[in-house]
């Protein structure tokens, strides 16, 4: 063999590459890319192979062999294979999460691989095989009288040697099925059983009917002679109802048949046997948006969206990596502008993955694009089932889907010969993977993979992150900008409310609504017109205070105050899930006066049923969102105008387009912008300003009603005006005073374990050796995170800032922290001490 090493990577912490001796037997199967079963320590395990070796610098007998490699084509070609690499060395992760990541659900593990035997052999049949092929036999023989067996069980019980090879060729002659599970779901091609009418049904069915005309007012003899004993066996009624369905319908899957004619399964099993029908297998894909309206609405493009559609096709065109900012207010048409620059990529040949943020991938977004690309689209987030994924998944392996859309996870999608990436509302924190390992963010790596595909990449947003926006003026991006919304509709009027002046006249007695805002939302709905509310915090009230003595119940395992929720009468923590049933009377001195302080989205929800009884309001939050496609009906519900009012927390803030809405109203505006982290002004600009544009969008006019307790903070005044350039230029010059991104890159560890004193001094002794380095970056701490303590874990953390003067791709801050990061985990390993870096941070708290 030309290479009889390969490396192999595990999804483990830290994991380096593994050298193993490959089979001659298994040569042509172990390609890189593909995943292979191998022995390490005492167990065996799953890896990926990275790269094939001709030579090795140490004694090949130390080697241990390959046991077998699980897939027949790689899962990973040089360019996604690559993208992987990159991905594990900026976000120091290993190079195996990294490729376990890029995986749909199901497929990343090969433990939960199940085989299952499809059709029994005659004892012939299974002598031949013995004699042709001993393993495949014993497979067979293994499986017999059983309904499933782990595929690495089987493997186990066999020693390995060429089972997978046999389970293939198995799979292709129809004896058994390879399926993956997830968790209890088995996730696999989804195959349903359609029944057909042969010719035999059908010459009986015409028979039937012409005695019954011939035999009119008479009892039909309906029977059948069998061809084994000449007697006859007359059918049900019911049965003569299937065939007539059948003859009707031609084919019709079993499971529909039964419920439409109420054939027993073992009626429809004996019209088989009689061979009046026949049983044949087909696959069907499983796609929840496959019902949704197709239909695209013709639209003109206006001089600002032709323009920029232009020079991204021309960078397509001539095969450019060009990254654009496509900076439009809201309601400008920057959709459309995707779905042009989408529809040129495909007349060259090219394919596109359309990335947005999780909580505004709603039907309301598929439907656009599914009417416009039709079966060339598929859908990936982690609201769909396992199936549903892997179905989606195959489609854009196979070629057969030419345009993705999805979440964070979708830009590692295997489309073929990529030409566009685009991201819509590129600022969104759900683009940064937070846990666990690897923390990637969607966008650079979006940016990334394009470079090494000669792709362009389209960044939209109403409010750019400041980040992109700064590399765009600096040339690093191309600027292109709509600055008026389609049909020149105008941009809502949006008024501050001071709740220190109103909240005394306010009309409920918790001081949750202004009388202004309260008068506007009764004017709505009076004009049937409807309301969107925003209250970024979940449940009824942050917090149960008792008043006699002071006493909050926090978390045991948190050590921070759990949120009262009124729906079971429950405290919950929103950090570990914790949850009990809330006091009636204070644990401590018994008092009978226990206040709710603090407003979330339930305690909102009450104060509008009992001011506006009148209206019908649903409310939308991760407490009513959480069954499969919920998203989907609230806001399908809410466009069909069954509900007046949409209350919720942030995931109605961006993506809705109902041309009834005329008001928008923010609670409280003061929830995210009193937040510690130097980011807080542009996480509540970008929030308040996507949320004011869903006010107005068609013909009829908008208003925008603020609540705050800070209304001359510059961050609501530059809101209020929808001036984006004029926050943008005072937010710039405080990062750059302070050095913060983008004058600097950013690096978090975080420490934790469940004794305090020992995270705090492995915290001291990492910070002692990333000072010794000498690298040129600025360390801050340790010191004891915000949150101090989350199920039962200390935490400590420390904050690194890249010199961008002397280090401007943060490369050497990133090997240094590699360094001593191997270093001390594994002198820490057996003790349990986690450590978490995260390069290139959303938030520092």
């Amino acid at each position: 063999m030309q290479f009889p090493y390969a490396e192999i990577h595990f999804a483990l912490p830290l994991s380096r590459g593994y050298t193993y001796r490959v089979p001659e037997s298994l040569d042509h199967l172990a390609l890189v890319g593909s995943r292979a079963l191998v022995p390490l320590g005492k167990r065996v395990a799953t890896g990926f192979i990275a790269c094939r070796k001709a030579e090795i610098d140490f004694p090949a007998e130390k080697l241990k062999d390959v046991l077998d490699i699980l897939d027949e084509t790689p899962l990973f070609d040089e360019t996604r294979m690559d993208l992987a690499k990159w991905v594990a060395e900026y976000y120091l992760a290993s190079l195996g999460e990294v490729l376990r990541t890029m995986l749909p659900p199901g497929l990343e593990k090969e433990s939960k691989q199940f085989v299952r035997l499809m059709r029994t052999p005659s004892l012939q049949e299974l002598e031949d095989m013995a004699a042709r092929a001993p393993r495949q036999a014993e497979i067979v023989q293994a499986l017999l009288g059983k309904t499933g067996y782990k595929v690495s069980h089987l493997a186990r019980n066999l020693k390995y040697r060429g089972v997978r090879e046999s389970l293939r060729s198995l799979v292709k002659h129809g004896y058994v099925e390879v399926a993956l599970a997830a968790g209890k779901t088995m996730v696999a091609a989804q195959k349903v059983t359609i029944v057909q009418l042969t010719p035999a049904g059908k010459k009986f069915l015409e028979r039937r009917e012409i005695d019954a005309a011939s035999h009119a007012g008479e009892e039909p003899a309906a029977a059948l002679e069998t061809a084994a004993t000449g007697a006859k066996r007359k059918l049900s009624e019911k049965q003569h109802d299937g065939l007539r369905l059948l003859y009707k319908h031609g084919e019709m899957p079993r499971a529909f048949l039964l419920k439409k004619s109420g054939l027993a399964s073992t009626s429809l099993n004996a019209l088989a046997q009689r061979a009046l029908v026949c049983f044949t297998e087909k696959q069907v894909e499983r796609n929840p948006y496959a019902d949704l309206p197709a239909k695209a609405e013709p639209l003109t493009l206006n001089a600002e969206q032709s323009a920029a559609v232009q020079q991204v096709t021309e960078a397509m065109q001539q095969q450019q990596f060009r990254v654009f900012l496509l900076h439009g207010i809201t309601g400008s048409g920057k959709t459309q502008v995707y779905i042009e620059a989408i529809r040129y990529a495909l007349s060259f040949g090219k394919g596109a993955i359309v990335l947005v943020p999780e909580i505004s991938l709603t039907p309301q977004a598929v439907a656009r694009f599914q009417a416009n690309f039709g079966v060339d689209i598929a859908v990936l987030h982690s609201r769909l089932s396992a199936g549903e994924r892997y179905d989606a998944w195959r489609r854009v392996q196979r070629g057969e889907a030419k345009v993705v859309i999805g979440a964070r996870s979708a830009v590692f999608a295997p489309i073929q010969n990529l030409g566009l990436i685009v991201v819509d509302e590129e600022h969104e924190t759900s683009y940064k993977q937070v846990d666990p390992s690897p923390r990637y963010h969607a966008r650079d790596v979006a940016i990334m993979r394009a470079k090494m595909a000669h792709a362009a990449v389209l960044l939209g947003s109403a409010t750019p992150a400041i980040e992109s926006y700064h590399n765009a003026l600096a040339g690093k991006y191309r600027l292109l900008e709509l600055p008026n919304r389609i049909d020149n509709v105008p941009l809502p009027a949006v008024r501050l409310i001071d709740m220190m002046r109103f909240r005394k006249t306010a009309p409920d007695h918790d001081g949750i609504f202004a009388r202004p805002l309260y008068e506007k939302i009764l004017e709505k709905i009076a004009r049937q017109e409807q309301v969107i509310l925003l209250q970024n915090r979940r449940g009824f009230s942050p917090m149960i205070k008792c008043v006699n003595c002071g006493y909050m119940r926090l978390c045991d395992a948190c050590n921070i105050a759990m949120t009262y929720h009124k729906i079971g009468h429950m405290l919950r923590c929103h950090y570990c899930n914790a949850y009990e049933r809330a006091p009636d009377t204070c644990p401590q001195c018994q008092g009978l006066d226990l206040i709710f302080k603090g407003i979330g989205t339930q305690k909102v929800e009450a104060a509008l049923k009992d001011l506006v009884p009148q209206a019908r309001v649903v409310r939308m939050d991760l407490d009513t969102t959480r069954g499969k496609l919920a998203h989907d009906r609230i806001l399908r519900d809410f466009g069909d105008h069954r509900y007046d009012i949409l209350l919720g927390t942030q995931m109605i803030a961006k993506g809705l387009d109902f041309h009834r809405v005329t008001l928008v109203g923010v609670i409280s505006a003061d929830t995210s912008l009193l937040r510690p982290d130097f980011r807080a002004g542009e996480r509540t600009f970008q929030l308040l300003t996507q949320v004011a544009g869903r006010a107005g969008r068609r013909n009829l006019p908008g208003e925008v009603i603020i609540q705050t307790y800070s209304p001359t903070d510059f961050c609501l005044i530059c809101t209020q005006q929808h001036d984006f350039k004029r926050f943008y230029v005072n937010e710039i010059q405080h990062r750059q005073a302070l050095k913060y991104p983008p004058f600097s890159r950013l690096a978090v560890i975080v420490f934790r374990h469940k004794d305090e004193e020992r995270v705090r001094g492995v915290a001291d002794d990492f910070t002692a050796l990333l000072r010794k380095s000498k690298t040129p970056m600025a360390i801050y701490g340790p010191t004891p995170a915000p949150l101090r303590r989350i199920q039962n874990e200390f935490r400590w953390q420390v904050m690194i800032k890249s010199d961008n003067a002397n280090d401007p791709g943060s490369r050497l801050m990133r090997q240094t922290l590699g360094r001593v990061y191997e270093f001390v985990h594994k002198a820490q390993s057996r003790r349990r001490m986690r450590i978490n870096i995260d390069i290139d941070p959303i938030a520092i708290v």
